[in-house]
């Protein structure tokens, strides 16, 4: 199964959290990640629940990231 997330927010903070997390992404099986002007797009492709599971965790590490980048601010 393939699942996609897309997560929108503006340009400057896409790149940052993109930076933020592609080497954690790209070190996971079945896991890819993409960056187009103000968008990231995470696809998963794993039919395993392990997989599926640690595709949620990282989408919700990736809001967290998110949200800790826009405190600092």
């Amino acid at each position: 199964m393939k699942y996609e997330t897309i997560i929108t927010v503006n340009a400057e903070d896409a790149k940052q959290l993109y930076k933020n997390i592609k080497g954690e992404i790209d070190s996971q099986t079945g896991f890819k990640i993409e960056l187009s002007d103000n968008k990231i797009r995470i696809i998963i492709n794993s039919n395993d629940a392990a997989s599926q599971r640690a595709g949620a965790n990282t989408v919700f590490r990736i809001i967290t990231v998110f949200d800790k980048m826009k405190t600092v601010k």
